[in-house]
């Protein structure tokens, strides 16, 4: 759903135009410097729970999404996506996988010049044997925020973005 905004005042909320809407559970949408949305999503032709979907914005009109493939998705639960402005890198939560800490962990998958991605990599020890999810960086791009349980409640934690491009091997 999307509002406008005129002075202090918002307008009310209306479904986006096109054909981004399924009718199902749509989520945690982040849109980047071309517009593109990036969301997650439960949908009849997904790879499992929930898969993470792009939709580009042509002429005002959001296009069919686009399932990320099985590099991103998979039998499990993929969710709570962070996209960075730039496209360069995704963040996601996912419960079910191998390499999981605990109730569900971040992973990192990084875009090459080509649009290709690289596998999810596990960030490590920013996740917790609790569900870590919700990702979020800070508009300067200084801080990295996520949501975590491990202390018993849906808590708020920070760390230093440079993580980010220390997962990437900058």
């Amino acid at each position: 759903m999307v509002c406008d905004r005129s002075g202090s005042d918002w307008g009310k909320a209306t479904y986006l135009r096109g054909e981004v809407n399924s009718g199902r559970s749509q989520l945690h949408a982040t849109a980047t410097q071309k517009n593109t949305l990036y969301f997650q999503a439960i949908r009849d032709e997904g790879y499992g729970k929930a898969d993470i979907y792009r939709s580009s914005l042509i002429d005002g009109i959001y296009q069919t999404p686009e399932n990320l493939g099985p590099v991103i998705n998979s039998e499990n639960y993929e969710g709570d996506v962070f996209v960075a402005k730039d496209e360069s890198y995704l963040i996601v939560s996912i419960y079910g996988r191998e390499d999981d800490m605990g109730g569900g962990d971040l992973y990192i998958s990084f875009r090459n010049d080509n649009d290709v991605r690289s596998p999810l990599k596990n960030m490590g020890t920013i996740n917790s044997d609790q569900r870590d999810f919700c990702p979020m960086l800070s508009p300067d791009g200084k801080y990295f925020f996520f949501s975590s349980k491990r202390t018993g409640a849906n808590d708020i934690y920070w760390v230093d973005a440079k993580v980010i491009n220390l997962l990437r091997g900058d």
